[in-house]
């Protein structure tokens, strides 16, 4: 059966198609409260663009602005060209929540920059920027521009990525980019916390009161990529493991209500990219006096150096490893930026009715671990 179709009436396919999308995305974003105004730019395209109602500010921005090319424009007059790479609702946040939502927007044209010639200001090129909700007036998503370059690209074109896994031997995946990561004022949002499991396929064993319980206390700490040290701290105490508390966090949905003190701890930072970069690597909760005395600040070390050992120390019910890249910006403040594991494999535990078992590995160039994850170098 063919359709009586009056030629002269229609439209394009894809153009149909885009006001079809177009209304779809704008009844989601309706559903999830948020105000949302579509501007018809052209017969072939849709711009997005999200603003505060009148009176308000721009706040609760969300994931769906992750790794989008935008303009920004700040009720100073200025419009920022580039990609968010980095969404911290600050709503959620533990120790100095806000109404507000922070970007970090990376701005690059030329891929074969390194991260020593980025700035952090949003009149540089190139360069890594925050930048708040209460001070922009709209965002307009759009195409990606020819003559800027993709985060992610640029990062592996230039060899910015974990390269080993920063345990020896295989590691177990406790919490990545959601849960309490995503209360920690921006510094973790995207970080991962380490560990390893036992022949049991547990994180501990006996009742988890000692230290040693823990499968990977002392572990050795390795790089994951190459750089220099600009700050190593190995003489703070190991806390004693809390492993009630430690459950208790993960029922929390967001920072409101959990009070939890922030200790001084031994980690390792590395400036990533050379000489002035504003990236960093920071691996924390480094094991009391473990450091060896060739790694000190201002040593270049190259992935795979050993820099430590897992310990309980600082912010920590538990011993694991916080692992965690980012940038500092023009206040000085850090904020963790995703990064890619480079050439890698992982496994998860597979819930049988006698059981559980190791399930198959799977390879990846390029990937972000979740939780639960068991990962290994390929």
């Amino acid at each position: 059966m063919t359709e009586n179709l009056e030629v002269g009436n229609q439209k394009p396919a894809n153009h149909i198609y885009a006001q079809y999308m177009a209304i779809l995305v704008l009844l989601l974003f309706a559903l999830a409260g948020l105000h949302v105004r579509f501007v018809h730019c052209d017969p072939d395209q849709w711009s997005l663009y999200r603003t505060g109602q009148v009176g308000e500010e721009l706040k609760d921005l969300d994931l769906g602005f992750q790794f989008a090319f935008v303009h920004i424009n700040d009720k100073f007059g200025k419009t920022i060209r580039g990609q968010i790479v980095g969404v911290y609702n600050e709503a959620k946040f533990m120790w100095h929540p806000s109404p507000y939502s922070s970007l970090a927007v990376f701005i690059c044209s030329n891929a074969s920059l390194p991260l020593s010639q980025f700035g952090t200001h949003q009149d540089e090129d190139p360069s890594m920027i925050s930048v708040n909700s209460q001070d922009i007036s709209s965002i307009q998503v759009i195409e990606k521009p020819g003559d800027l370059v993709d985060y992610r690209q640029y990062m592996r074109n230039n060899n910015y990525t974990f390269k080993r896994v920063p345990l020896d031997g295989e590691a177990y995946i406790l919490q990545g980019w959601s849960g309490y990561h995503q209360w920690e004022d921006g510094r973790g949002t995207y970080a991962w916390d380490v560990s390893k499991l036992n022949s049991y396929m547990l994180t501990y064993s006996n009742t988890g009161e000692r230290l040693e319980d823990f499968e990977v206390f002392g572990s050795d700490v390795v790089l994951p990529m190459s750089g220099k040290i600009v700050t190593a701290v190995e003489k703070e105490i190991d806390n004693p493991p809390d492993l009630v508390s430690a459950v208790e966090l993960g029922d929390h949905e967001d920072g409101d209500g959990v009070h939890l003190e922030e200790r001084p701890h031994n980690l390792v930072e590395l400036e990533v990219g050379g000489e002035g970069s504003p990236a960093l690597l920071r691996l924390l909760h480094l094991q009391q006096d473990s450091i060896p005395q060739d790694i000190y600040v201002g040593t270049e070390c190259l992935e795979g150096t050993k820099v430590g050992r897992v310990g309980n120390s600082g912010t920590t019910f538990v011993p694991h490893l916080h692992a965690v890249f980012g940038f500092t910006d023009h206040t000085g403040r850090f904020w963790s930026l995703p990064i890619e594991w480079n050439l890698m494999e992982h496994r998860i535990l597979l819930p049988y009715p006698t059981g559980f078992e190791y399930g198959p590995y799977h390879f990846h160039e390029y990937f972000n671990p979740k939780v639960q994850y068991l990962v290994r170098e390929a």
